[in-house]
């Protein structure tokens, strides 16, 4: 059974503390990444620097950075401090 909120038009919030910075509109999926369009809102630019790099990681199949960027991002499930959280609208 597919996940409802990951087919393809189901949109996402990114959150910062209680800001919400990013919408994400899903557009695809090649398990196990999810493929989406993303919307920038006011407080994003402070964090694109670590989404770039995490672009660049996958790009370059380096799994260890990728993996370091997507700690630091605190979408990490492990992770005991949370900096982010995503969330279906």
């Amino acid at each position: 059974m597919a996940n409802p909120n990951l087919i393809t038009g189901s949109i996402w919030r990114l959150h910062h503390g209680d800001q919400e910075i990013a919408r994400l509109t899903v557009t695809g999926a090649d398990m196990p990444w999810t493929h989406a369009e993303v919307e920038t809102l006011p407080g994003f630019e402070e964090f694109r620097p670590l989404f770039s790099e995490q672009d660049r990681a996958v790009d370059e199949e380096d799994r260890d950075r990728a993996d370091a960027c997507y700690t630091q991002m605190g979408l990490d499930p492990g992770s005991w401090t949370r900096v982010m959280r995503l969330v279906p609208a």
